[in-house]
């Protein structure tokens, strides 16, 4: 089968239009891949960003706990010095009443029933 001078002149007219479809299907290709880069940088950027307000939520929990811990100490400091003076019998309306606190009164819960 040989190529005539119509095939050719044919071929000729068509090769710019081939050219100009591969060329863009190479632009499709490296445009869908700037996407996809650019789709995990932001999936970095957002897992950097949960990781670092994950560790400010951590420092700022250790923080209250400090506080917790230094109020809870400086309750029990006062409650020591409270118990001390209010173990006296306190005499109203002609009745004897003892206020006797208990330092562990509210925080226990009996989950059992």
């Amino acid at each position: 089968m040989a190529l005539h001078p119509i095939d050719l002149q044919t071929l000729y007219t068509q090769l710019e239009n081939v050219s100009k479809g591969v060329a863009f299907q190479q632009q499709g290709m490296q445009l869908r891949e700037a996407v996809q880069q650019d789709n995990y940088g932001k999936q970095i950027a957002e897992k950097e960003k949960a990781v670092k307000e994950a560790a400010q939520e951590e420092s700022e929990t250790v923080r209250v706990k400090e506080q917790q811990k230094r109020h809870q100490n400086q309750e029990n400091q006062s409650e020591d010095k409270e118990e001390d003076t209010e173990e006296k019998p306190a005499v109203t309306e002609n009745r004897t009443t003892v206020d006797i606190k208990d330092p562990r009164l509210g925080r226990l819960i009996d989950i059992q029933g």
